[in-house]
């Protein structure tokens, strides 16, 4: 009898377990997110989509070169 209790417990765990694993609000990160506002920097530094100057010597649009 024991045997059936441990297992109907064991049963109920894994369900109230995985009721709150799948209702926890865990929201994926966009790829902008620290872009956004109020962030001072432009979005198309932060981005980093743009660049300028000939290949291997490229960078980013608003970087600027320094050695």
């Amino acid at each position: 009898m024991s045997s059936n209790h441990a297992l109907h417990r064991t049963v109920l765990f894994a369900l109230v377990l995985g009721a709150l694993v799948a209702t926890t609000g865990v929201h994926s990160a966009q790829a902008s997110a620290p872009c956004d506002p109020p962030n001072v920097i432009s979005q198309e530094v932060c981005d980093m989509d743009s660049f300028y100057g000939s290949p291997p010597r490229q960078l980013p649009v608003g970087w600027n070169a320094f050695v």
